[in-house]
């Protein structure tokens, strides 16, 4: 029985470890970039409402970007942003594959609305 239980730890341990180091990895570069724009990172925009700027170029695997505001996914994100609230945010831009897989290919940058 106790080698049993051995045994069972060990193969646990060692799938453990192997998921571990491949999540090191992270996601894959397919030698797309991005870079946002507008706004520019430690920037004031004045005003609630602006147009988002930014460039793409699309590696072997992209297909389109994701964007996030604030840590929160932006489905079918329209260019001109609307109604940001006073204070600090935060814009990520990641490029996806057509199956929305994440890529490495990203952009952030942090602003403050006045």
């Amino acid at each position: 029985m106790r080698l049993i239980i051995r045994l069972c730890v060990c193969v646990c341990a060692g799938w453990w470890l192997a998921g571990s180091s491949m999540a090191a990895s992270g996601p894959e570069d397919d030698g797309s970039r991005i870079v946002i724009r507008f706004p520019k990172d430690g920037s004031v925009v004045t005003g609630s409402d602006f147009e988002l700027e930014y460039d793409f170029q699309r590696g072997e695997l992209a297909d389109h970007v994701h964007l996030y505001l604030d840590g929160r996914f932006q489905q079918k994100f329209p260019l001109e942003m609307m109604g940001l609230t006073r204070g600090p945010h935060e814009m990520r831009m990641v490029a996806a594959t057509a199956d929305h897989r994440l890529l490495k290919a990203s952009s952030m940058v942090r602003f403050r609305i006045e």
